[in-house]
């Protein structure tokens, strides 16, 4: 008995394509095309969410946070708390040495063509509290501490 040789299948990948009479792939070559630009749109799209909710980058202007953040520095902010007070409908409150971001209207920024500037600042003050500047001397009046403190005593910013 004689045994046929065998045929090599057309398709003898792994890949549910079919091979066309000139060797080229059709269906798997579309889904590559479909998954490149999915991926070229999701990207900006995933960037953006990210950049809105979770964290953003940003660069320091100014001498004002020095000795703990000097001007050009860059930093990340951590905007998730905020998202979840938006999201659960609950005011945002920092913490007090926590360092923050945010927008003054009425202050002009050059090259923007707008009356807002996003600022950089420490938090020293938080609801409720009285905050007194008196010669360059903070202090601070509160139920916890009704004659007063100073925050930046026994306490190291710079390690934040």
């Amino acid at each position: 008995m004689q045994q046929e040789p065998s045929i090599p299948s057309a398709s003898s990948d792994a890949s549910d394509s079919t091979y066309v009479g000139d060797g080229s792939k059709t269906p798997g070559k579309w889904r590559g095309v479909v998954s490149t630009i999915a991926i070229l749109i999701a990207a900006p799209v995933l960037a953006l969410i990210l950049t809105a909710f979770v964290f953003q980058s940003y660069e320091v202007d100014g001498p004002s946070m020095e000795t703990t953040l000097q001007n050009r520095d860059r930093l990340i902010v951590w905007k998730t708390p905020r998202t979840v007070a938006r999201l659960t409908n609950h005011a945002y409150v920092p913490h007090r040495g926590d360092v923050i971001v945010f927008i003054k209207r009425g202050l002009y920024e050059p090259g923007s063509g707008t009356q807002e500037k996003q600022l950089i600042k420490r938090v020293i003050g938080l609801p409720g509290d009285r905050v007194v500047v008196e010669e360059n001397h903070i202090t601070i009046y509160n139920q916890q501490h009704p004659e007063g403190f100073n925050p930046d005593i026994n306490h190291d910013f710079s390690a934040n």
